[in-house]
Order: structure tokens, then C-alpha cells, then sequence
């Protein structure tokens, strides 16, 4: 019987070993990302595959905020137009037919006055703006200012747009990889939970092994929990940018990659300076600034005259003199409203604070987005050393596990030395995805602040 319990004793002693050195010499996961390894997986059923690229594509066309600017861009130039017909000639006809006593005009025609006959007349007429002191190209130029500004508004909707969802698209790949390193923690916490129950029920270890494995192991279930729940919510989030309703099955393709640009390549003074001229935040203010001006100097000429030509031609029939059937009228006109009330003097202090106002936005902005630049250059930076710590605790923590369960496998280490090895390695694991995605993310919003891609940045 004393040969037959050691027997049984090395035996479990073995096993636990055999897992332990399995577990410490794992097979070699690819590290090639979905969208490059040669052998796809296996296809599911309705399920849509979506890269960086589809997820941006659907973005830009369903989001409701997109739809808003590109209709603001386009009454914007729709306002262009309405400005520059004061120069184009006005048209217009009018015409009368009538039965009465009173005919019009009555000199000549008084055999007919208080005689019901018919009478009828119709002209057409036009007038033509010939100089007007620049009022009517200083709206056009405030139209097309504001056009300008409403086209570079779109673009930095689209900008945001873009960098959130490739946010939410990260973040939906994130939480989706560490689903599976939950999951991997709740099976190897039930092989470990499984073999210390063997190792308490031959007397090699005692009862506390098994308790405190069980309660690693209901932690590790919710985790496994909040896993779940995280990468749900983020895929609606995701859905919710894309402008997309209701529930979509989907899957994403990873799109990791290491930048081909660090920051030590780059400089913070020349990203700022590139901003300034590429970001669309800037160009939309400065576009406003332009429209306040052209606004501002139309309305202090507003109280100046205005010459036009005028001209009409039309006929009248019957029963009017003869010399009335074909009639037309030519010749210049001039208006001047140089006394409005003091309309034009107060409306002109209006338009100077309006413009003073778009100055201040302008430098508000430029300030914003030097802040922008400065602040996505130093979290690329720390997502880069992020990045290489993980990776080098992510190396220590695998060998302080395989120390760890040879320990245990032993009989020298106890259960909370292997639990919490096992611990730190799934946290590792965890740490070092978070880090990885981190850096995507902030090239993004580098690329984001900067509006230039991160390759053109050296």
C-alpha cells in the first residue's frame, strides 16, 4: 500500500510537471496580422470582414454629421450666386387686360370715357447694376469666403470623424484580444484548480491550495465577464459612428503595424509649423476672418449711389391711340439712400466687432492646434516606451511562470506563488495588447493633428 500511494504521488508529481513545462514552451503564435497571413480562416457564416479602410468608407457616408456639412457646403454655394445676381440683368414682364368706363391713359381717348370697352397692355422691362461702388463684389467675396470656411468645416468633421472611429475600431480589436486572453486565464485557472484538487486529495498538499485556486479562478471568470462586456460595448460604439443601426456581425482585420517614423526622427517646432498650414481648423478660420472683412468693407459703402440701367418695351391694344401699340424706354437711374437713420453707421460698428471677433477665433485656434500637435507627438512618444516595456515585462512574466509552476510541480513552491505567477503573466499579456493598440492609436492622432501622414513627418 506505501508503494502504491508514492506510486500514485509520483505520478501526479509527473503530470503536473509535464503541464507545467508544456505550458512554459507554448507553441509559437503568429505575430503576421489578419490582413497579411497566407491562410485565411476559416469563413463564418454572415459575418462581414471590415478593414481601417471599410470602416472609414462607411463612416464618412452614413454619418449624419457629414450629411449636415455637405449640405451647409452646399447652400453656402448657393449664396454665391444669389451675391453676384446684382449683377446680372433683371427681367421682368407685366401685362393688364380689363373692360371698363375710365380708360387708361384717358388724354386722347375721351370719345370712350364712360363707354365700357376693352383695354389690354403688357411691357417687359429690365435693369442692369453698372457700378455700385463695390457693394455687390464685396457679398460675392463674403460668399465665397463663407463657402470656403463651410468646405474646410467639413474636412475637419471628417478628420474627427475619421480618427474616432479608427479609435473605436482599435479599441473593438483591443477588447476582442483580451476576450481571448480571459478566457485563456479561466482554462489554465481550471487546469490548476484540477490539479491542485488531485495533489489536496492524496494528502500531498494541503486544503488551502484548493480553496485559494478556487477563488483565482471565480476572479479570473470575471474577468473573463467584463471582457465580454467591454468588447460589446465597443463594437456598439463603433456601430453607433458609422451611422450604422441595429446589430451588424461583423469582424474586424487587424491593421497593427509598427510606425516606420519614431519621434526621435521627427521635430515638434516643424510638425506645428506644418499644422498651421495643413490643418483645416486653420483654414476655416481664416476663410471666416476673409468673409468678416469683404462683409465689413460692403457695408461701409453701402451709403454710396448706385447707377443703373433701365429700359422697358411694350405694347397697347385696343382702343388706344395708335401711337401706343409698340412703345419701349431707355436711360440711366441713380439711387443714393445717403440718410438711413443711422442704420449704416451702427450696422458698420456690428461688422467691425464681427470682425475683430473672427481674429481672436483665429488665433484661439492656431493656439489649439499647436496644443494638439504638441500634446499627440509627447503620447506618441510614451506609447512607443509603453510599448517596449510591455513587451520586456511580458518576457519576465513568462519566465516568472515557468519558475513558478517547476516550483510548484516540485513540491518547494506554494499555490500563491504559481497563482500569482499565472496572474502576472495574463496581465502582462493584457498590458502589452493595450500598449500595442496604444501606439496605433496615437499615430493616428498625430496623423490627425497634424493632417499629414506619419511616413511624410521626418
Amino acid at each position: 500500500m506505501k508503494r502504491t500511494s508514492n506510486l500514485l504521488v509520483a505520478a501526479l508529481f509527473l503530470a503536473v510537471a509535464v503541464r507545467a513545462v508544456a505550458q512554459a514552451n507554448p507553441p509559437v503564435a503568429s505575430t503576421t496580422t489578419a490582413s497579411s497571413n497566407p491562410e485565411p480562416a476559416p469563413a463564418k457564416s454572415n459575418v462581414t470582414p471590415w478593414t481601417i479602410e471599410d470602416v472609414e468608407r462607411l463612416a464618412i457616408e452614413n454619418n449624419p454629421d457629414v450629411q449636415t456639412a455637405l449640405a451647409n457646403v452646399a447652400a453656402a454655394r448657393a449664396v454665391i450666386g444669389e451675391a453676384a445676381s446684382v449683377y446680372i440683368p433683371h427681367i421682368s414682364a407685366q401685362g393688364q387686360t380689363m373692360r371698363t368706363t375710365l380708360p387708361e391713359p384717358s388724354v386722347g381717348l375721351t370719345p370712350y370715357l364712360g363707354q365700357a370697352e376693352p383695354y389690354s397692355w403688357g411691357t417687359v422691362s429690365f435693369q442692369q447694376t453698372l457700378f455700385d461702388f463695390g457693394k455687390g463684389l464685396e457679398d460675392i467675396l463674403a460668399a465665397r469666403g463663407a463657402r470656403r470656411a463651410q468646405q474646410e468645416q467639413l474636412s475637419a468633421l471628417r478628420n474627427d470623424l475619421v480618427l474616432a472611429v479608427q479609435k473605436a475600431f482599435y479599441d473593438v480589436s483591443l477588447t476582442t484580444k483580451l476576450v481571448g486572453v480571459a478566457q485563456r486565464g479561466v482554462d489554465r485557472f481550471k487546469e490548476t484548480t484540477r490539479d491542485a484538487g488531485l495533489l489536496v486529495k492524496t494528502g500531498v498538499r494541503p486544503p488551502f491550495d484548493l480553496t485559494e485556486a478556487n477563488v483565482d479562478l471565480v476572479s479570473a471568470r470575471l474577468e473573463l465577464i467584463k471582457a465580454e462586456n467591454a468588447r460589446d460595448l465597443a463594437k456598439v460604439a463603433l456601430l453607433n459612428l458609422m451611422g450604422l443601426r441595429g446589430r451588424a456581425n461583423f469582424e474586424l482585420v487587424d491593421s497593427t503595424q509598427t510606425p516606420a517614423v519614431t519621434t526621435s526622427q521627427m521635430s515638434l517646432d516643424h510638425l506645428v509649423d506644418e499644422a498651421m498650414d495643413l490643418r483645416p481648423e486653420i483654414r476655416r478660420d481664416e476663410a471666416s476672418l476673409q468673409a468678416a472683412r469683404s462683409t465689413l468693407a460692403g457695408g461701409e459703402v453701402s451709403l454710396l449711389p448706385t447707377l443703373q440701367a433701365q429700359g422697358w418695351t411694350g405694347g397697347f391694344a385696343p382702343n388706344y391711340p395708335q401711337s401706343l401699340e409698340r412703345a419701349w424706354g431707355i436711360g440711366l437711374a441713380a439711387s443714393w439712400n445717403f440718410f438711413d437713420g443711422l442704420y449704416t453707421p451702427f450696422r458698420i460698428r456690428e461688422l467691425s466687432a464681427r470682425r475683430d471677433a473672427a481674429t481672436s477665433q483665429l488665433d484661439k485656434e492656431r493656439l489649439a492646434v499647436e496644443q494638439d500637435v504638441s500634446n499627440a507627438y509627447l503620447n506618441l512618444g510614451r506609447a512607443e516606451q509603453n510599448r517596449d516595456v510591455a513587451e520586456e515585462a511580458l518576457v519576465f512574466a513568462k519566465e516568472n511562470l515557468d519558475l513558478g509552476q517547476k516550483r510548484y510541480a516540485a513540491g518547494v513552491g506554494t499555490i500563491l506563488e504559481l497563482l500569482i505567477a499565472e496572474t502576472s503573466e495574463f496581465n502582462a499579456e493584457a498590458e502589452e495588447l493595450r500598449a500595442v493598440y496604444g501606439l496605433s492609436t496615437s499615430v493616428k492622432a498625430l496623423e490627425t493633428a497634424v493632417n499629414l501622414p506619419l511616413e511624410n513627418m521626418k
